[in-house]
């Protein structure tokens, strides 16, 4: 079965390639930035914001009140990781394209 030749212009390949470049400058920071986005929102939320106030005045704090509060930061961060993960992802999912449509037969094997 004959090979099928494929020429493709030096132009349209450098234009594969900037755009191949882009995609993965955009995939190294994305996850990052929502990263960064969801923990900043998840720490300035009002009850937080109590809760680093309480947790530092160290006024009548037993080691339940402590311990409650710093599970529920470290909630809020794995909560923003995961939210960040999903988000690169769900980018993953969409930008992903087959790029072999074609597969080359397997070679016929004699006996």
């Amino acid at each position: 079965m004959a090979m099928i030749e494929q020429n493709i212009s030096g132009v349209k390949l450098e234009k594969l390639r900037q755009k191949a470049v882009k995609k993965t400058k955009f995939l190294k920071k994305m996850p990052k930035v929502v990263f960064v986005v969801c923990l900043l929102l998840a720490m300035l939320k009002p009850r937080n914001i109590g809760l680093f106030l309480i947790l530092t005045s160290g006024e009548g704090l037993d080691l339940g009140t402590i311990g409650i509060g710093i599970l529920m930061i470290i909630g809020e961060i794995l909560l923003a990781f995961c939210i960040a993960a999903a988000a690169m992802g769900i980018y993953l999912l969409l930008s992903w394209k087959k790029t072999a449509t074609h597969q080359m037969p397997l070679p016929e094997v004699s006996d």
